[in-house]
């Protein structure tokens, strides 16, 4: 279990970098499972079945230790992609910030999960945020968001009821909203006001 443990955190930690934390601390514990009852003495003497479980341990002992090894300096000496995508979308953000500030700061917003904390933090007023939990029925006790948000992704709801319910004035559409995209492109009542690779910002005609 320790064995599946130290490689299922190695994953994970190469996989994406905020898993690194967790490696450090789960994968530590299993290294110094493994190591706890090393003795490498050598030349090894005596029970031929002793020395065979000594060796086993050492050398999956240096292989532990090297994976460790790896996983630190690939943490200080990647770049550090997360970051630099961040740095992108926020700046993204901000220049769509500053277009609804400069018509309606107070105007009701849609996004989805991943722009809805920055914009939240900017001082807008979103739709919903990556807070999932906090977007169920079983915790706010009105109403599943969620389910909701879900379903406008997925077509399930019709995106002008969806729109009419809340009185959206503008509208930010990740690279991933597809669907909702190209129902607004082809929507007379809106128009594209800004776009990037990131996200598209659509404004209802007359607003601000």
């Amino acid at each position: 279990r320790f064995v599946l443990l130290f490689a299922g955190l190695s994953v994970m930690a190469f996989i994406n970098i905020k898993s690194i934390a967790f490696f450090m601390i789960g994968a530590m514990a299993a290294f110094t499972y493994f190591i706890k009852n090393a003795d490498v003495k050598l030349p090894l003497s005596g029970n031929s079945e002793d020395n065979g479980s000594k060796i086993k341990t050492a050398v999956l002992s240096i292989i532990l230790a090297i994976a460790i090894i790896g996983v630190s300096v690939y943490s200080f000496i990647t770049p550090n992609q997360a970051e630099l995508e961040s740095k992108a979308l926020y700046s993204d953000l901000d220049k769509i910030v500053a277009l609804i500030n400069s018509d309606n700061k107070d105007a009701a917003v849609y996004c989805g999960f991943e722009n809805g904390p920055y914009l939240e933090y900017k001082g807008l007023k979103p739709y919903i945020d990556c807070r999932a939990e906090l977007f169920t029925k079983s915790i706010n006790g009105e109403f599943d968001y969620i389910k909701e948000h879900n379903e406008l992704r997925e077509g399930a709801l019709y995106y002008k009821d969806f729109i009419n319910k809340y009185g959206f004035g503008y509208l930010v559409i990740d690279e991933t909203e597809t669907q909702l995209d190209l129902c607004l492109s082809h929507d007379g009542d809106y128009e594209l006001i800004y776009e990037s690779g990131l996200n598209k910002l659509y404004k209802e005609k007359g607003a601000g």
